[in-house]
């Protein structure tokens, strides 16, 4: 008996024809020796109807259309619903499946793009925090959260019985884990950048620069945006006798979306 083998990796489609509308959170499992494929189209509504095409790239950069599907797919798609599913029996196109990548693409055949739907497409996916790290003085985190974004922050300590100011920023980039109705989950990972700076300093201050990893978690719900977030930064041998700056550093943030 034939069996298939199945190690899922996803594409995520997303268009940028006003023709056609975005796909997004695309789920893959397998039942028996069966593929089901899960995906959303945003914003649309019972009175379009989507061309929706499914393709298959293999483990040996051969892409694949595949045959053998039913479910929602094909030219009368029509819009509105909160899930769609498409069903592959593989074993009727192939001997077997190690592993694969999908791209689910939906187009627009019947209707018209509202103005909401258009919007929807940016709706939400900014947005600016308030940090704190247990410093005397607050931090910012700004950022675009779609199912990839990028995200910014800067804060800083003030130590004034030692007269020394710690400037802190990063730069990281965001992958959207799940999406369900107005709440999202988002991972981040990437530099964090330190400068520790000891005043009056003759003939000018002395400065101190540290580079490390910087990871968290990003959790949008509604109009509200939070995250969590940690740094770690090296060897602290260089920093002078009376001075010091934290191996790692971690903080909450807390704000709204737009």
């Amino acid at each position: 008996m034939k069996k298939c083998v199945f190690v899922s990796f996803v594409i995520f489609f997303f268009s940028i024809s006003l023709s056609a509308q975005t796909v997004d959170s695309i789920k893959v499992e397998q039942a028996g020796d069966k593929i089901l494929i899960h995906y959303q189209i945003l914003q649309s509504n019972e009175l379009q109807v989507f061309r929706v095409t499914l393709s298959c790239f293999l483990s040996t950069g051969i892409k694949l259309e595949p045959k053998s599907i039913s479910g929602d797919f094909g030219e009368n798609v029509v819009g509105g619903k909160p899930d769609y599913m498409i069903v592959w029996d593989v074993l009727k196109d192939l001997e077997e499946l190690q592993s694969a990548e999908f791209s689910v693409k939906a187009e627009l055949v019947k209707g018209s793009l509202t103005n909401s739907a258009k919007k929807g497409r940016a709706k939400n996916k900014f947005y600016v925090q308030v940090i704190g790290e247990g410093s005397t003085l607050p931090g910012l985190r700004i950022g675009y959260s779609g199912a990839w974004g990028i995200s910014l922050r800067y804060s800083g300590v003030m130590n004034k019985k030692i007269n020394q100011y710690v400037d802190h920023q990063s730069t990281d980039i965001t992958k959207r884990i799940f999406n369900i109705k107005n709440s999202q989950m988002h991972l981040f990972m990437g530099l964090s950048f330190a400068q520790l700076r000891i005043r009056d300093m003759y003939p000018e201050d002395d400065v101190f620069s540290f580079l490390g990893p910087d990871f968290g978690l990003l959790m949008n719900i509604r109009k509200f945006s939070m995250s969590f977030q940690c740094a770690y930064f090296g060897d602290q041998g260089k920093v002078p006798d009376g001075a010091y700056i934290d191996h790692f550093r971690a903080g909450l943030g807390l704000g709204i979306r737009f």
